[in-house]
């Protein structure tokens, strides 16, 4: 794979310019998945991209609004690499925003602790007994 960040230490920040950790933004992502966030995303000019990535880039950040799009978005690599959105949100250059919310079945979901949240998770392999 041609991306770079896939062998990133995920516990700490790889550059000082960076505003996650790579298991942060894998994290966020799947909630943000989860929730039906849209993204919203920083100029190509502000996000300081050069070469082939500000000319994916001046895709994406046009045409990628939801995980709908994300995922058509990638199946052509001249539009967005695997790897983008993972190097893009740990840079800060997208953010998930809405208020889209999914109903979890709480007989299918799991509770998830971290030091700041709790969240409900769908995992539909499993049954809760009462």
């Amino acid at each position: 794979m041609s991306f770079e960040m896939d062998n990133y230490e995920g516990g700490q920040a790889k550059t000082k310019n960076d505003v996650m950790t790579k298991d942060a933004a894998h994290d966020e992502i799947r909630l943000a998945r989860q929730h039906g966030k849209f993204f919203v995303w920083k100029s190509a000019e502000d996000a300081n991209k050069g070469g082939a990535s500000r000319k994916r880039y001046e895709y994406y950040s046009k045409h990628v609004k939801t995980f709908t799009d994300y995922d058509s978005a990638k199946r052509n690599k001249h539009r967005m690499l695997h790897g983008d959105l993972i190097n893009d949100l740990i840079k800060g250059h997208v953010k998930f925003v809405g208020t889209g919310s999914k109903n979890l079945d709480i007989e299918h979901s799991v509770l998830e602790m971290d030091e700041d949240h709790i969240h409900l998770t769908e995992c539909p392999g499993i049954t809760k007994a009462l």
